[in-house]
């Protein structure tokens, strides 16, 4: 048995249209997953073990574990700096995780490090020496954008 299909170059363009409308519509939700997921990492990188961590933190000086009594490094102390990270899924464009030093002058000392207090940088975001996302994330973010794809169609 043989089939032909012969496919009008208007209908083909209506599709064609078609088929970018449901990309266009799928861009919202998938962009919303993965930034859902990279700031569930971020938030999992705050304590004492952390989820991805590119860097492993430095330990804690001994007056500064006598002073706190904890021998083990942490970001989440009063969930502050925790809160200062932020999902914003408001643009059409891209959603973003980022932290705000607006809401804690000190959020960016700690992931960078101050040299002039001691202080070590403890990085929270999955990133590579070059701002890359590291691989793992990167396949996190890939199946909550690969389940909200299926899920919106």
């Amino acid at each position: 048995m043989n089939f032909t299909l012969t496919i009008a170059p208007a209908e083909l363009s209506r599709l064609k249209g078609v088929i970018l409308d449901k990309l266009d519509a799928l861009r919202n939700p998938v962009q919303s997953a993965m930034a859902t997921a990279l700031k569930g990492v971020v938030d999992a990188n705050f304590g004492s073990v952390g989820f991805d961590r590119p860097w492993k933190w430095d330990k804690l000086s001994k007056d500064y574990r006598r002073r706190v009594g904890r021998d083990f490094a942490t970001l989440y102390v009063s969930g502050a700096l925790k809160n200062s990270v932020r999902k914003d899924t408001s643009n059409a464009e891209a959603s973003s995780v980022s932290m705000s030093k607006s809401d804690v002058v000190y959020a960016l000392a700690h992931h960078h490090g101050y040299a002039k207090n001691n202080l070590p940088a403890r990085r929270v975001f999955p990133l590579d020496l070059r701002n890359n996302v590291t691989p793992k994330t990167i396949n996190l973010l890939r199946q909550a954008a690969s389940i909200a794809a299926r899920g919106a169609l």
